[in-house]
């Protein structure tokens, strides 16, 4: 009975799209770990058995956010499944499929004091989009009702807005005998959805509000919308590309890359008539702050409400590509020098940030590492200050770069957990490399364990603590601020590495960072927190004032501007 409804299950499952799974040991679990092992056998799906649920759960996270698919992750009962709810939050707030599968035991040892078992029906709350309460199985359950309940599973998980859905499966003792007949064999039942598009008269409306000056902002998107950078071509628009929005590989001269240090420059030259918005909130604070200045009632949400300020005309709930090439018969832009000054204000960022430093900063890495990213390689950004470094100073990427990020819930935990499962799931032969600080390194040591003999480069970037916290007013509080915010730590990541029997090297200049992140292993790049920030802010400064002395030079009295070769 226990095999035939976990089969029914699994059956389902994979019938909807899943084509890999993720289980963490358990003995309640075992009518899902054989049928989840028998398909793995079978070449019906990839298994990945991995020891620590914190991990499996990330890693399970990684393999759906680069595959596209919804993904299986198994725990036994007890507070295994617990483990999984960092990783849930963040699929939730991220739209990533995860199909999370807790074994429990019947209710007749619920609340009596049986071993592992604890009220898990709502362990993850509010986090789950859906959940789907198994019976036990039994001679009186028919399989269709697991059958059903994937299905169910399945079609909430891929839904509109994707995210975790969580099942939660009782088994009685026996729960495995030998010989056991997996009873009734279903054939699964067919899910089959389409494409979120809009009809001829609400394409019409969306389209009278395309203006010449117009501006297209690219927040993180695991899936990128090219026929945004086509739309924008042809409108003559710029778009502000975040370094997780995946629109950066390549370059493209509508591509800006500089966003964060343009919009800091506040011109109102640059104050746009309407504002299309892709992807969620930019990793930019400044982005989000000069977007609270000029987008009141001129912002348009396109497929998800990320609204911090409370400024969107109207959200489409509709696919982005598709949206953008539906649009593609718009007006051709009649006022080119809008383009030109946003051009010309990257042009100088790049200049400002290109410029050589004494000493080694952490928008400097980010550069370093950027410009020796090959071709088709996968990046993980760090929350904290990687991801906002690559953002502000990274530049254009190689062609086939994709770069991924946690910035659904935007916590440090379970990182290179997570970038081995993009590596995973991405079905490509290629490298990773993750970019993250010292203390999310730390954060996540069972998945650097997870890390020996797979192609990722692990970069640590070692500023000494929670580095991000320097830049906030509470690095000024001198009680308790070293040792409640900035947490500084003492590992010695080249020993941690190598316990692991992972190779670790360091890199201390900008030049040596090419090398260093070019084959496997662990990366160290130490940082002086106090010159980072002075950094930081001397360049944010100058490059503002040279954008500023730019658009008063070189705007007539009719404001348009002449925009000189290399300017």
């Amino acid at each position: 009975m226990n095999a035939g409804s976990a089969s029914a299950l699994i059956d389902a499952l994979i019938a909807g799209g899943v084509a890999h799974a993720v289980l963490s040991p358990g003995s309640r679990s075992t009518p899902i770990a054989l049928t989840l092992d028998a398909a793995a056998r079978a070449s019906r799906l990839v298994l990945h058995p991995i020891l620590d649920e914190r991990s499996a759960a990330f890693f399970a996270l990684g393999v759906a956010r680069s595959s596209g698919r919804p993904v299986i992750v198994v725990a036994t009962s007890g507070s295994a499944g617990a483990h999984f709810l960092p990783a849930v939050i963040e699929a939730f707030e991220s739209g990533v499929p995860l199909i999370v599968i807790t074994a429990d035991r019947p209710p007749e040892l619920q609340g009596v004091g049986a071993p592992q078992t604890t009220p898990q029906a709502d362990l993850f709350g509010a986090h789950a989009k859906t959940r789907v309460d198994l019976p036990v199985p039994g001679p009186d359950v028919s399989a269709r009702v697991f059958r059903t309940a994937g299905l169910r599973a399945i079609a909430s998980a891929t839904a509109a807005k994707q995210g975790p859905v969580h099942i939660q499966a009782p088994f009685r003792e026996p729960l495995w005998t030998a010989g056991e007949d997996a009873g009734e064999r279903l054939a699964p039942a067919r899910l089959i959805s389409g494409a979120r598009t809009l009809d001829r008269a609400q394409l019409a409306k969306v389209a009278s509000w395309l203006s010449p000056r117009g501006v297209i902002i690219a927040g993180p998107m695991e899936t990128p919308a090219p026929a945004a950078v086509t739309l924008a071509e042809r409108l003559g628009w710029p778009i502000l590309a975040d370094a997780a929005s995946n629109l950066r590989a390549g370059g493209h001269p509508n591509v800006l890359t500089h966003g964060d240090a343009i919009v800091r420059a506040q011109s109102d030259r640059l104050a746009p008539d309407v504002v299309f918005k892709i992807g969620r909130a930019p990793s930019s604070k400044a982005t989000q702050e000069w977007l609270a200045k000029v987008g009141r009632d001129r912002l348009v949400l396109v497929d998800d409400l990320v609204d911090h300020g409370h400024l969107a005309k109207a959200l489409i709930a509709a696919e982005p590509n598709a949206l953008f090439a539906a649009l593609s018969d718009a007006t051709p832009a009649t006022d080119r020098t809008w383009l030109a000054g946003w051009q010309a204000a990257d042009r100088i960022a790049e200049r400002v940030l290109e410029a050589p430093a004494a000493k080694l900063w952490e928008g400097q890495v980010a550069r370093a590492i950027a410009r020796a990213i090959g071709p088709n390689t996968l990046v993980h950004l760090g929350s904290g200050m990687p991801v906002r470094d690559f953002d502000a100073c990274g530049g254009a990427l190689a062609s086939g770069v994709r770069v991924f990020s946690s910035r659904g819930a935007n916590g440090i935990d379970g990182t290179t957990s997570t970038a081995l499962g993009e590596l995973a799931g991405s079905g490509l032969r290629t490298k990773m490399i993750s970019v993250t600080g010292d203390l999310t390194a730390l954060h996540d040591l069972s998945g650097l364990r997870m890390a020996r003999g797979q192609d990722i480069t692990m970069v640590v970037i070692d500023n000494g603590g929670g580095g991000i916290f320097d830049f906030l007013p509470i690095a000024a509080h001198s009680e308790s601020y070293q040792r409640c915010f900035k947490t500084p730590q003492e590992a010695d990541f080249g020993a941690i590495a190598r316990a692991f029997g992972i190779e670790a090297r360091e890199a201390t200049t900008a030049d040596a960072i090419a090398a260093a992140i070019a084959t496997p292993g662990l990366v160290r790049i130490p940082i002086d927190p106090t010159h980072n920030v002075r950094a930081h802010r001397e360049r944010w400064a100058e490059s503002a004032r040279q954008i500023q002395l730019y658009f008063e030079a070189y705007f007539s009295k009719k404001g348009t501007p002449h925009v000189e070769e290399g300017s």
